[in-house]
């Protein structure tokens, strides 16, 4: 009988270093069509939020953008502490935590971005913010 897989545990895994990441990114090069890292910014400028969590935002190019280009406070959530550490190496407010462990009320966050994560993680953690971006 095979053993169950301990996701959490697989997931920091593929994400404790940033060559897991750049393995994971690669896979995009040569993709055609729309850019997905675009349509989330639009999504989320489209929402003009004040506060913006983004859970699983790996290097933080996109809370970056989003605090740049539209001057919202940005949270990022990540089970990886090598990716928090490179967010806060940004001025990103960056914290390792789970996404199904956020310490946030309802109506606290007006945005939440799940890009790229959504896969291992139910939608449900949205909580109430005015608009989420999946």
């Amino acid at each position: 009988m095979t053993q169950p897989i301990d996701e959490a545990a697989f997931v920091r895994a593929q994400y404790e270093t940033e060559d897991n990441l750049r393995a994971r990114k690669s896979a995009y090069v040569n993709a055609e069509g729309d850019d997905p890292r675009e349509f989330a910014f639009e999504a989320v400028a489209e929402a003009a939020p004040r506060r913006v969590l983004e859970v699983g935002g790996g290097e933080g190019e996109l809370a970056e953008r989003i605090r740049g280009e539209l001057g919202a406070e940005v949270i990022a959530v990540d089970q990886s502490e090598r990716m928090v550490e490179i967010q806060r190496s940004k001025g990103i407010d960056a914290r390792v935590g789970d996404v199904q462990e956020l310490p946030f009320a309802d109506g606290e966050l007006d945005v939440v971005v799940l890009r790229g994560c959504c896969t291992t993680c139910p939608i449900s953690i949205a909580r109430s913010p005015r608009s989420h971006v999946s």
